[in-house]
């Protein structure tokens, strides 16, 4: 049996139906994209507070065992000199190392 050859309405009915279906598909993609990036951006602004929040919470935690290492030579009567660049040794190694320390670290003379 050979399938009855469809009239030109219902060839256009179905053009426009594929059509319709490719269009839907494209705009729920774009919807979708959208949405996600949405989320996404809302997602990492909230991460982004958390941890600018973590980085103040250590920075403090730092300049409190600087102090306290300080204060704890100066209690011992050592050498001040020797007390000041210990605790400047905490407080740099105590920063994150990024792409602009390491060029202050190698353009600073050694003198």
């Amino acid at each position: 049996m050979n399938p009855s050859p469809l009239s030109l309405w219902e060839q256009t009915q179905l053009t426009l139906l594929r059509f319709l279906s490719i269009v839907l598909g494209l705009l729920d993609r774009i919807f979708h994209i959208h949405w996600g990036e949405h989320l996404l951006d809302r997602m990492s602004n909230r991460w982004q507070k958390r941890l600018d929040q973590l980085g103040k919470g250590l920075a403090w935690a730092a300049l409190g065992l600087v102090v306290i290492v300080f204060l704890t030579g100066l209690l011992q009567s050592s050498d001040i000199k020797q007390l000041f660049l210990a605790s400047i040794s905490i407080a740099v190694a105590a920063v994150p190392a990024t792409p602009l320390t390491y060029g202050v670290t190698l353009v600073t003379p050694l003198t």
